[in-house]
């Protein structure tokens, strides 16, 4: 994967639920170069791809024991 895409991840949150699932956003990013027709902007295209499918994918959820801490404090 390229450089743009693991910039996506880090900037969107939609795109960041991809973390973890790279072996699947390789197929499906395999498949979306397959479909592309030539409208428009080819990484608009697969920024889209990876958004739209990503609905699907739980956010995942980050738990730190300081995080813990502190509301065991209050």
């Amino acid at each position: 994967m390229g450089y743009t895409i693991y910039g996506w991840m880090e900037q969107h949150e939609a795109v960041s639920r991809w973390q973890g699932h790279e072996e699947e956003m390789q197929k499906l990013l395999d498949a979306c170069i397959r479909r592309y027709r030539y409208t428009g902007s080819f990484l608009t295209y697969r920024f889209r791809t990876l958004e739209y499918a990503a609905r699907g994918i739980a956010p995942a959820t980050v738990s730190s024991i300081n995080r813990v801490k502190e509301f065991a404090e209050a």
